[in-house]
């Protein structure tokens, strides 16, 4: 970009300053510095440009590694992310490291024995019981309900990782559990493999839905929060808290 001076010196020749270039006040006399003095402040007072690279950083560490606060109480955790995220697993990690009771959306609020749906009306009362209790590592994805967990929560992770490694995981864990009921289901909910193609649609259907509702909760929300993109970020952060723990306790 070019400031262009339209003035002309004693021998009739045209000037022009750039920013790069500096204009002597042998050649221009008084208005050539002032010209230069005027372009240097117009510089100076440029807000800095924005590093991409600083901003975003490598794909696994756009954010600073999570250093919880000795002070934070830390009492109820809320764990969001879409199926096959890791929410459960993560829940389940901190419950027992924290030593706080871990209430999963799905077997606590969502579905009663054999894949019953409970009522729209019976899974808000649900959750209201449930947020009002002292403590809890409370993990699901239920959108409608962000708000409601959010008023009694202490700390929010997002689990975000790729669509492929939530898909791969969910075929997996099919394939491996199929006729049993993971640890996050109410009795009666089986892995069963005729159910595996409609749910594989529901992911790859609601993905971008259900991401940016997260990404729009996630953004508002003035709780402390982190989001955790992929496998490294959820092993630093569970590191950093089992450091912080250690040195509390020493």
């Amino acid at each position: 970009m070019l400031f262009v001076w339209n003035g002309i010196n004693k021998t009739g020749v045209r000037l022009r300053w750039s920013r790069r270039r500096y204009v002597s006040k042998e050649l221009c006399g008084n208005r050539g510095s002032l010209l230069v003095d005027r372009c240097s402040r117009m510089k100076a007072s440029e807000p800095a440009k924005a590093d991409p690279e600083a901003r975003h950083g490598p794909a696994c560490a756009r954010e600073p590694p999570f250093t919880p606060d000795e002070k934070m109480p830390m009492r109820r955790i809320m764990i969001i992310g879409s199926a096959g995220s890791g929410k459960s697993m993560l829940a389940r990690r901190l419950g027992a490291h924290l030593d706080l009771p871990v209430i999963h959306m799905d077997r606590e609020v969502y579905w009663l024995a054999g894949w019953v749906q409970r009522e729209a009306t019976d899974r808000v009362a649900q959750v209201e019981r449930i947020v009002a209790e002292d403590a809890w590592v409370f993990e699901g994805s239920y959108s409608s309900t962000y708000r409601l967990r959010q008023r009694r929560a202490d700390l929010l992770i997002w689990l975000d990782p790729p669509l492929a490694l939530r898909v791969y995981r969910v075929i997996r864990r099919c394939f491996r559990q199929r006729g049993q009921v993971r640890p996050d289901l109410a009795e009666g909910c089986t892995e069963q493999l005729r159910m595996l193609p409609g749910f594989l649609w529901f992911i790859l259907s609601t993905h971008r839905a259900s991401r940016r509702k997260a990404h729009s909760f996630f953004e508002s929300t003035r709780l402390p929060k982190h989001r955790l993109a992929s496998v490294a970020e959820v092993e630093v952060f569970f590191g950093s808290m089992s450091a912080t723990s250690t040195s509390a306790e020493g």
